[in-house]
């Protein structure tokens, strides 16, 4: 059973800097990481972005649609009883998004630092790491 998830992920990015920064990780290809991370399991369906401009910075807002198939991705993971506790316990969800979220925030900074320019950018300030929520 597929279930879909939203995830958003948050950067704060100084004026001026927001097309070239978007240019960048547009060019680490997100949603590959996102693929990595559900194994097989999952697919990034869309993805969305969104601008909320303010005075000294830009919020940069990142949506990716994610469906996957929980059980066999716990299955994959740990093994078939884990994933039969979880699914019929249902605490399944909460501990593939709180996972999901860790893991794309890790993989997309490990990206960022990756990157030589946006890694400039991100110890010089001109982009912050805000959040990654993931919701149903």
């Amino acid at each position: 059973m597929k279930t879909n998830f939203k995830c958003i992920v948050k950067l704060s990015i100084t004026n001026g800097w927001g097309s070239d920064v978007l240019k960048q990780i547009r060019e680490v290809n997100i949603p590959t990481i996102i693929q990595e991370e559900l194994e097989g399991e999952g697919t990034v369906n869309e993805q969305e972005v969104e601008w909320d401009e303010g005075i000294f910075s830009h919020d940069l807002y990142l949506t990716y649609n994610i469906e996957l198939n929980g059980y066999r991705l716990i299955k994959k993971k740990r093994n078939k009883i884990v994933a039969k506790l979880l699914r019929y316990s249902g605490l399944q969800n909460s501990i593939i998004k709180n996972n999901i979220s860790e893991n794309i925030k890790k993989g997309f900074l490990e990206k960022l630092e990756g990157n030589s320019l946006l890694s400039n950018w991100v110890k010089g300030r001109v982009v912050k790491f805000e959040y990654c929520k993931i919701s149903n």
